[in-house]
């Protein structure tokens, strides 16, 4: 599991994903884990792939810090990977927080328009021409 877009083995190889540019460390080599899968389980040959941790996930974070948590390669033998859920609550200014905000702050006003919705960030998430 990457941070790459949808359809395409150019956006495995590629750190630029939309308007994100993720480090170097992002790229899959996808060919080396297949090669091997299918020589283990279509020649027999012992390849190690049962040895190996059954999930690889990246863990994306703000691209534009070094030195911010995350964008790192994770791995684990179970699916779904344990975790702990965290609650965020929105803050005043648009900020979140983990701690629920202070009963003055509880109040927040927005208007929703379909027809003008929230931009995303990372451009088109299907590589593939519609």
């Amino acid at each position: 599991i990457g941070p790459w877009t949808h359809g395409g083995l150019s956006s495995l190889t590629s750190t630029k994903q939309g308007e994100l540019r993720y480090p170097s460390n992002s790229k899959y080599d996808l060919f080396s884990k297949v090669l091997p899968w299918f020589d283990e389980c279509l020649k027999g040959e012992d390849k190690g792939i049962m040895k190996r941790p059954a999930v690889e996930y990246y863990v994306m974070g703000d691209t534009t810090d070094k030195d911010a948590p995350g964008n790192k390669w994770r791995f684990s033998d179970v699916w779904p990977v344990p975790a702990k859920e965290t609650p965020f609550y929105f803050q005043a200014e648009g900020r979140l927080s983990t701690s629920s905000p202070a009963k003055r702050d509880a109040y927040l006003k927005f208007t929703a328009d379909p027809a003008n919705p929230v931009p995303t960030i990372g451009g088109a998430n299907l590589s593939l021409p519609a």
